[in-house]
């Protein structure tokens, strides 16, 4: 019967034995695997915000969110090769310290595909950012360009009933007639002054009715004046947007990809590490569960022994007594 002393020792080299064949196949497994190459770009996310954006902290959280996107990943993988799932795991960002850059980085068996996974990823997710505000922009437009075709529909209708093209240029036009209507008057021989007194009566009544009007007229034009100012800042807005589409594709939005080879050294230690903590809790685990049922077996056996001795059997067989 092995002693306990000697049943650590036989276990110890078991588990030597057990950890090094683990070992020796991660080993084998690692030495064979791909390279892997790490590539890593600074991205100027500011580029595509408005001027007014000031929640940072936002802006960054929004491009992580936005590179995300199925439609994002869809066009990243369709132009690099690396598949979607990949892509989407693969991707990883760091915020760079009071700034709104952010920093992509990937990782693929190529250097070229993992250049071009956060170039690309990076791009596409810059343009929808900026082109989610040039729809914005446009909508804001076409919004302002109905507020102004109604202002003008307004007022041209008002004129239109007042029977004149525009009251204001009319009630001047009116002034200037009634002023030099008076003055004709005042120095016009006896004749004259009954047809002058006339038309004198009939401009200052046209002036009374257009005078009347020119509140409300003044009004229309107002909102037309507030309707063109509201257009010529949603135009102003469309153009930076636009503007903030093309920024999303110039190559200074975002840095040239730095890329790491990673060592296969630092590959096959971690592995090692992994595998030969793993390959010692198995082994105690196992002798643990082996322990317990030999515990188990013996207690079993003595409780079957004192039963058979209760009960004068000696085998398993029959006791037979003895003859007289």
């Amino acid at each position: 019967m092995l002693t306990v002393p000697h049943q650590w020792r036989v276990r110890a080299g078991m588990l030597a034995v057990l950890t090094a064949v683990a070992l020796a196949a991660v080993g084998a497994v690692t030495l064979q695997r791909p390279r892997q190459y790490s590539a890593q770009t600074t991205v100027f996310v500011g580029g595509v915000l408005p001027a007014t954006r000031v929640d940072v902290d936002a802006s960054v959280t929004d491009f992580e969110t936005v590179i995300r996107l199925p439609q994002v990943m869809a066009v990243t993988a369709k132009q690099t090769g690396v598949p979607e799932p990949t892509l989407m795991h693969g991707l990883t960002f760091q915020r760079v310290p009071s700034s709104s850059a952010v920093e992509v980085s990937f990782r693929s068996s190529t250097a070229a595909k993992a250049s071009a996974a956060v170039t690309v990823a990076a791009h596409q997710a810059l343009r929808q950012i900026a082109q989610q505000q040039a729809d914005g922009a446009n909508e804001g437009v076409a919004a302002a360009q109905a507020a102004v075709r109604s202002a003008q529909s307004a007022l041209t209708a008002f004129n239109r009933h007042h029977g004149v093209t525009d009251v204001r240029v009319e009630y001047q036009a009116r002034q200037r007639d009634l002023s030099s209507l008076e003055v004709q008057l005042a120095n016009a021989p006896a004749s004259q002054v009954p047809t002058l007194a006339s038309l004198v009566d009939l401009r200052t009544k046209e002036l009374g009715v257009l005078g009347a009007v020119m509140p409300q007229y003044q009004e229309l034009s107002t909102n037309l004046a507030q309707a063109n100012a509201t257009l010529h800042g949603a135009e102003q807005a469309l153009t930076q947007a636009q503007g903030r589409v093309s920024a999303a594709g110039s190559p200074t939005i975002l840095t040239s990809p730095t890329i790491t080879r990673r060592s296969r050294v630092d590959l096959l230690a971690r592995a090692i590490v992994a595998t030969a903590l793993a390959a010692i809790l198995l082994g105690l685990a196992l002798f643990a569960v082996v322990d317990r049922v030999a515990v188990s077996g013996e207690g079993f056996s003595h409780g079957r022994a004192h039963a058979d001795g209760r009960t004068g059997l000696t085998g398993g067989g029959p006791a037979f007594a003895p003859e007289a």
